[in-house]
């Protein structure tokens, strides 16, 4: 897999939506924010890499 496809994955996997995660217990929350988070790490790397890949920008 090339760089440039990697990437088409990892920024569509950013847009998937989380809402599906269930919230009912402290785990789910705890996994559900967990991953919220990790989408944001992620984000802000490819933000430095190169900005124009993002759909937001």
């Amino acid at each position: 897999m090339k760089e440039k496809e990697i990437l088409q994955e990892i920024i569509e996997w950013l847009d998937n939506d989380t809402s599906y995660l269930s919230t009912r217990t402290d785990y789910a929350r705890g996994y559900k924010s967990g991953i919220e988070c990790a989408k944001e790490i992620v984000e802000s790397i490819i933000y430095k890499h190169d900005p124009d890949l993002l759909p937001n920008n």
